[in-house]
């Protein structure tokens, strides 16, 4: 639109100047005429520019005033919690009045802008007229000129007033539009892989067992040498996007070459699954199990660690080198001290990151390789330290596990939610499970969230189910009720994160990490026979003695 009017414009005043010095004989007028038209032009863009400038300062604090609303209310308990209500109060305000003071500072600007515009064309209108007015009284025109001169002058300078407003508009647009231009170019950190396929279960390996169906085939999980660093993950980003992009103009160029799940198990990928070597080499696989149990065992453990280019900052090693496999079936449970790298495990397995180094596989299958969509929800669920609930009903927040909001049958709510030990919570709500439960859960308890995510996973029944502290802030006895109801789903491999080691004593085999790499192994009984020396006896031991401390404490505090 701006085109279509700035060319006829641009043509309209050289072709009138050109009237004006030929025909009119008054070459003064034409050079006041493309002089002021000069001048429009430059003014508009500098004042506009200036104003798109206080714009982008403008959509800043728009959104700074805006985080700290969300933030603040948000986080309303801890804010009352700790009595800042002013504190943030007056947060707020200073931001407000930052954003009013830019507001006043584009007002200003824009109406700047526009006295300018006007000055310019009134005084360009009445320079012409005086030279027109010169010329006449000098005799070089006659009224009819004058009267033609002062008629193409008004009428040249109408589109302009549109012009000035039009280019206005877009710069100011396009001002607004940049925050959303800068968070589209930021390169995605997980992304599908050009020829990245649907991940396919493999059948359970046990032939006594009758083949369930196929979203409930237990499958198999390897982590082979896989590190993770913060800092590495920003750097690899860039080279990663523009693999892809290259990947993509090859895949283009020339025919896909797909070979079917079916022909690559004719190959190696049994061998991976059943733990076999490989042809011509030996496996660098590490199956958990009871044998492997020890302060440091890596024994069997072929991985190597690549070093990291040296990079400005240094990276931030989460993981180092963790290889570790477990059975189509089984439970494996992580422990170990905070920030040991426990909750990155699980985020690995679901791809919500990438490892620097190593791979994972499900059922033989590399992770980066299949599809995301195809690999969470349907076949990885996942209970969160932190539980995220929607401000909808206790029906719809169970419900949002089933992939692509099918329709829910009512007993299969109803026994994810006996499976959870919620049954008695919304038997005791008039609404039942129509109940809206508030923004981000706030009307439940930290419990009854946990029970409220765990009915979603075990609604959705997928194949692997991911635990991180998902029964934290339950009590001694719904804990246990809600592991029974877990441990009873078959046909499901379980990954388990917990610091309270009474939870996790039933699984087939516990991982001890420390600063990111596994220092122990093996079942509940194999890892306390270390005795004082394992890390695992020590951290039980230490529990066990913090369970029997506290009715003793609880009595003193009474006393008092």
């Amino acid at each position: 639109m701006l085109f279509l009017r700035l060319v006829p414009t641009i043509l309209e005043m050289f072709a009138t100047s050109i009237v004006f010095g030929v025909t009119y004989g008054s070459p003064s007028a034409a050079g006041v005429l493309i002089l002021s038209f000069l001048v429009y032009f430059a003014s508009t863009v500098y004042l506009t520019g200036f104003r798109t400038r206080i714009r982008a300062q403008q959509n800043v604090a728009d959104n700074d005033a805006a985080q700290i609303a969300t933030d603040t209310l948000g986080g309303i308990e801890t804010v009352k919690a700790w009595s800042s209500e002013s504190r943030e109060m007056q947060k707020y305000s200073q931001a407000i009045s930052a954003q009013q003071a830019l507001n006043r500072s584009s007002q200003s600007a824009l109406v700047t802008l526009n006295l300018t515009q006007q000055f310019i064309m009134r005084g360009a209108v009445v320079a012409v007229l005086l030279v027109s007015a010169i010329d006449y009284l000098n005799g070089r025109s006659s009224v009819g000129d004058f009267a033609a001169i002062q008629v193409y002058t008004v009428q040249l300078f109408q589109p302009l007033m549109w012009l000035g407003s039009l280019y206005t508009l877009i710069s100011s647009a396009g001002s607004d539009m940049r925050n959303l231009a800068d968070l589209l170019k930021e390169p995605a950190t997980v992304r599908d892989a050009v020829d990245a396929t649907p991940l396919v279960l493999l059948p359970t390996p046990h032939a006594s067992q009758v083949t369930p169906p196929p979203s409930s085939r237990p499958p198999r999980i390897e982590f082979r040498g896989v590190s993770f660093s913060y800092g590495e993950v920003e750097d690899a980003l860039l080279a990663q996007n523009s693999a892809v992009k290259k990947a993509s103009s090859a895949a283009s160029a020339q025919p896909s070459k797909t070979t079917s799940f079916a022909s690559a198990l004719g190959g190696g990928a049994h061998r991976r699954y059943l733990n076999l070597p490989e042809e011509g080499g030996t496996t660098t696989s590490a199956s958990v199990t009871t044998g492997s149990v020890g302060i440091g065992a890596t024994a069997g453990l072929d991985a190597t660690t690549t070093e990291a280019p040296p990079s400005k900052a240094p990276p931030r090693k989460i993981l180092k080198n963790v290889s570790f496999s477990v059975k189509a079936g089984d439970s494996v449970a992580i422990v170990g001290t905070t920030g040991s790298g426990k909750s990155t495990l699980s985020r690995l397995l679901m791809r919500l990151c990438d490892p620097t180094e190593g791979t994972v596989f499900i059922d033989g299958q590399d992770v980066s390789r299949v599809t995301q969509s195809s690999l969470r929800g349907s076949v990885v669920g996942y209970v969160p330290q932190d539980i995220a609930l929607f401000n909808e009903t206790l029906r719809e927040n169970i419900a949002y596990s089933r992939m692509g909001g099918a329709p829910v049958a009512e007993e299969d709510v109803n026994r994810a939610m006996n499976a959870s030990q919620l049954g008695a919570f919304v038997a005791s709500l008039p609404a039942g499970l129509d109940t809206r439960v508030g923004e981000r859960g706030l009307k439940l308890s930290g419990g009854e969230r946990q029970r409220v995510a765990i009915a979603r996973a075990l609604l959705a029944d997928p194949p692997i189910l991911i635990l991180d502290e998902a029964t934290s802030a339950l009590d001694s006895l719904t804990e246990s009720l809600v592991q029974k109801a877990v441990r009873g789903v078959g046909g499901r491999t379980s990954f388990v994160i917990a610091h309270r080691l009474s939870t996790i004593r039933d699984a087939h085999c516990i991982l001890v990490l420390e600063e990111g790499e596994i220092v122990e192994r093996g079942s509940h009984e194999e890892l306390l026979s270390l005795g004082e020396e394992g890390k695992y006896y020590r951290l039980w031991n230490q529990q066990q003695r913090e369970e029997l401390d506290a009715p003793e404490e609880v009595h003193v505090l009474v006393k008092e």
